[in-house]
């Protein structure tokens, strides 16, 4: 998310970052938020890289979401992501079409619609 930017220059700023960060603050980690951007950011095929416990743990499925608890975590786990060799690429394309299909079959609009609608059925 973008302030002031249009959802298809936040669709692009973040597809082609470098690194997807979710940095939450004390009470937002204290109460186990978790923002929609989690799953705009992962709906978009991209990992993101988040500081609450509670967020990756709610989301351990995932395999896109990664936990970082300082600096120095998320740069030795992007260094990691850089100097990735060719053969692990394929499982990271594997864990890519996970996350989109998860995404895309549990977390969307349309599922929480299906889910109200359920109710009354």
């Amino acid at each position: 998310c973008v302030t002031g930017a249009s959802h298809k220059t936040s669709q692009d700023l973040t597809i082609n970052s470098s690194i997807c960060l979710d940095i939450r603050d004390d009470h937002h980690l204290e109460v186990g938020y978790i923002p929609c951007r989690i799953f705009k950011t992962l709906s978009y095929g991209r990992e993101i890289y988040v500081n609450s416990h509670y967020i990756k743990k709610y989301l351990s499925h995932i395999p896109f979401v990664k936990f970082f608890n300082n600096g120095e975590s998320l740069k030795n786990q992007y260094n990691e992501k850089l100097s990735m060799p060719n053969y692990q690429k394929k499982a990271l394309i594997e864990e890519k079409n996970f996350t989109l299909d998860f995404i895309k079959n549990h977390h969307t609009y349309v599922n929480r619609l299906e889910n109200i609608f359920s109710v009354f059925n």
